[in-house]
């Protein structure tokens, strides 16, 4: 429970010491170390001190990024004219995230990103990214993607249907 190891009444002989497993968390120490006969000669009450120091395994939080767009689908035949600027947030798990939230404008190409986001919450569970928009009147709205692939959110205007399709290719072949 504490780290120590004891082997009593062994013969006086050689001896080669190897960590076989590390404690949970802990990276393995693979360094042989060898005990000779006469050091049982030299040591004290015929005890054998060994340190084996295992250094903590570092814990690499996963984190998605991924990129939103805007487009436009404009009927010129209506007057409809589109806004300046519009609020996009993040959901995580569907609930929107005050914190994350982005201007899309002409400025910045109709674009943002939003870069080192925990992959899981607290527990361990997978959290699902997701992102919407303000509504804006006059304009519908049809988002596609995935934080894997990143977000396009189309707004169109009129009697036009915009139906998003994401393919996305996994696996081999």
């Amino acid at each position: 429970d504490n780290g120590i190891a004891e082997l009593k009444e062994v013969s006086k002989a050689n001896y080669t010491v190897e960590e076989i497993e590390a404690p949970q968390g802990y990276e393995k120490d693979s360094t042989t170390r060898d005990i000779k006969k006469e050091d049982f000669n030299t040591a004290s009450g015929s005890t054998i001190t060994l340190t084996i120091k295992n250094k903590k395994k570092e814990v690499k939080k996963k984190s998605t990024s991924f990129s939103v767009e805007k487009n436009w689908v404009l009927d010129p035949a209506l007057a409809t004219n589109k806004p300046d600027k519009v609020t996009v947030s993040v959901l995580k798990n569907g609930v929107k995230d005050e914190n994350l939230t982005v201007e899309l404008s002409a400025a910045n190409g109709w674009k943002a990103s939003f870069s080192n986001l925990p992959k899981e919450d607290a527990n361990g569970h997978e959290i699902v990214y997701t992102v919407s928009e303000e509504n804006m009147a006059g304009f519908n709205a049809a988002i596609s993607g995935t934080d894997e692939n990143g977000f396009t959110i189309s707004n169109y205007n009129g009697g036009r249907v915009v139906i998003p399709v994401t393919k996305i290719w996994k696996g081999n072949g």
